[in-house]
């Protein structure tokens, strides 16, 4: 498996093989497209993200590498950050402008679009340095391949894998219920962080209920995305606020404030539905759930 954990197999060998083929892929990726498109800082991006996912899954059995990496992947991932979340935003107009769902409103929604296309392709020819950052995120990714290569786990694999899985989906239900209670755009984006790691978590373990895990699996990666595009429009709100030239006229900002609006509400009840399956059992039984299955399928 690429992205996938056997269990009948060494749990050690298999982290280090699963980060040091992402490691390697997120080298390619920045060496081959070191003019900084930012498709490609978001490939490499995605795959700091499973990284951090896959150490977080075992971060008891080696709480020192876990903390080195998980640091080394995040600072990574912010240096390439600005040129993909002003791409991020164009993304979010296309979805906004081809909905159907704001017909009359089309015409300002492409116009705010093509503006912001345009500061998009400023912002990636104005950072100077960018090839010095990928540089620096290409050292980086040689770094952690060096840092895995000797990896060792403590304890024993069926309670590291429990509690690490078992932590992940705690944190993902408290977080849906903080972010319902208060609204708050960064406990939406808190709770979008959350779902993905648990969404990797299942991929990584789905060798222990095949059928259940594909299934769970495309329940939370869809949960993610739901939350992706919330997390981009909150981006796009912060923008109207912070810079509201940068969209056009006080009208357009009108428009465009009043359609987040109402497609952000939209989206957090199209989650809270998924919510329902997606988190309904109890942190302690999904904990012990999964130390069991890995116990029966490392016999």
């Amino acid at each position: 498996m690429r992205y996938g954990i056997r269990p009948d197999r060494d749990l050690a060998g298999e982290v280090s093989r699963i980060a040091a083929r992402q490691y390697h892929r997120a080298i390619d990726i920045l060496y081959t497209e070191r003019g900084g498109r930012p498709t490609a800082i978001h490939d490499a991006r995605k795959r700091f993200k499973k990284l951090r996912g896959l150490f977080r899954l075992v971060r008891d059995g080696t709480p020192d590498l876990y903390a080195g990496e998980n640091a080394r992947l995040r600072d990574a991932a912010r240096s390439l950050s600005s040129a993909r979340d002003a791409a991020a935003l164009v993304e979010t107009m296309d979805r906004l402008a081809g909905a159907g769902r704001y017909g009359d409103d089309q015409p300002t929604l492409y116009a705010i679009r093509h503006r912001l296309a345009a500061r998009r392709d400023s912002v990636a020819s104005g950072e100077e340095d960018l090839h010095a950052r990928i540089s620096s995120a290409i050292a980086a990714c040689e770094e952690g391949i060096d840092a895995v290569s000797s990896l060792s786990l403590r304890g024993r694999n069926s309670r590291i894998i429990g509690k690490g899985f078992g932590r992940s989906y705690a944190r993902a239900r408290r977080a849906h219920v903080k972010a319902n209670a208060s609204g708050d755009p960064s406990d939406w984006h808190e709770l979008r962080k959350r779902v993905k790691y648990h969404w990797m978590h299942v991929r990584l373990l789905r060798a222990l209920w095949p059928g259940v895990m594909r299934l769970r699996a495309m329940r939370a990666k869809e949960g993610g995305n739901i939350l992706g595009d919330e997390h981009d429009l909150s981006m796009l709100r912060a923008l109207a606020v912070r810079d509201p030239e940068a969209l056009g006229s006080e009208e357009d900002v009108e428009v465009l404030t009043r359609v987040a609006t109402a497609e952000t509400a939209r989206l957090r009840q199209e989650f809270s539905r998924l919510a329902g399956d997606l988190l309904a059992d109890e942190a302690g039984v999904v904990r012990s759930r999964v130390r069991a299955l890995w116990r029966a399928a490392a016999d």
